[in-house]
């Protein structure tokens, strides 16, 4: 229920937040300078702007337990040095905030950072995924992700301002109806490694950041029923790049539960330069949209269970490539 007020550009040294703020309370930001050296977060916390031309300046900011950071009044601006997370229950929610953080964040355990949809965050060092770490996205984020084995948990439309390196094997769960566009400037590379992009949304690029079957051996798991994807480009250097769909897919992601009696998933656009596998699990239907040409001595094949595969657009193949079918029960048919 407490407040402090930051009249001046002044630095405290130590802030300890053990009450969550009600409304009005909290820290009252009414100057252009304000610092706190070392903000220590162990319940909710509201930072109340005068203008949004303020800047209020954390230089450690150590979480403790589940806490909300949030702001009212002028959205100003919550700038944060170091990001630090003591414990796995240590969640930070941001909430009606315009953030930026300096340092680069790693993220270690299950729903570490949870973005609401009101959330603009910006993580100028980038974003590191470890095997278990998971962040749910609300809104739009600034910052370059590295995806070592996480799981990246979209559960409202989303943009992503930054490129994504994918380094180890990785999710990505996009919730039924929602999008998470993403506005790197570099393509997303499989690499020699799996990516399992699921949920039942949509990832929206462009074909110059499009996901990449970049190099042998790398998969593309597509899973559970409406999944799309805008935009995939297969490397001309590639020869045994798979796309694989799968009916149903789980991940820690809140909603990755569902599961459907099949499943359709939609790739819009194929930049075809190399050789491709197309993988179909038993009752998913894999829907092509555009027109596609296989090169010259280049191959499409297609594999797997009972599946479906329907090519919306014209099927080109020019001298010397081919079409293999190698799944006896799986069927292909135009729109």
């Amino acid at each position: 229920e407490g407040l402090i007020v930051f009249a001046d550009d002044i630095t405290v040294a130590l802030v300890k937040v053990e009450a969550d703020s009600s409304s009005g309370k909290g820290i009252k930001v009414k100057s252009s300078g304000a610092k706190v050296t070392n903000l220590n977060m162990g319940a909710d916390l509201i930072v109340i702007f005068d203008s949004e031309q303020y800047v209020f300046n954390i230089e450690n900011l150590v979480v403790s337990s589940a806490a909300t950071l949030s702001t009212e009044g002028s959205r100003g601006l919550v700038f944060i040095t170091e990001l630090l997370q003591d414990n796995q229950d240590a969640l930070l929610t941001l909430n009606n905030i315009t953030a930026k953080v300096q340092e680069e964040i790693e993220l270690s355990f299950k729903n570490q950072i949870v973005m609401t949809d009101s959330a603009n965050f910006e993580v100028v060092g980038g974003l590191t995924f470890n095997l278990t770490g998971t962040m749910d996205f609300r809104g739009q984020l600034t910052a370059n992700i590295n995806l070592m084995g996480g799981t990246m948990c979209v559960i409202e439309n989303s943009i992503i301002n930054g490129n994504i390196s994918h380094l180890a094997n990785s999710v990505i769960y996009i919730a039924p109806q929602k999008i998470l566009t993403y506005k790197g400037v570099k393509k997303l590379e499989v690499n020699n490694l799996e990516l399992a992009l699921q949920g039942g949304g949509y990832f929206s690029s462009w074909d110059n950041n499009s996901i990449s079957l970049n190099q042998d051996g790398g998969i593309l798991k597509l899973a559970d029923n409406a999944t799309s994807i805008s935009h995939l480009h297969i490397d001309q250097n590639v020869s045994t790049a798979i796309l694989e769909t799968i009916q149903n897919q789980s991940s820690v992601c809140t909603g990755d539960q569902i599961t459907h009696d099949s499943s359709t998933i939609q790739v819009e656009n194929i930049d075809h330069l190399g050789s491709s596998n197309l993988k179909l699990a038993d009752k998913t239907l894999l829907s092509l949209y555009n027109s596609i040409t296989v090169p010259q001595q280049k191959s499409m094949a297609v594999t797997g269970e009972d599946g479906e595969l329907v090519i919306r657009g014209t099927l080109t193949f020019e001298n010397a490539s081919q079409l293999v079918l190698n799944s006896a029960d799986s069927q292909i048919r135009g729109s």
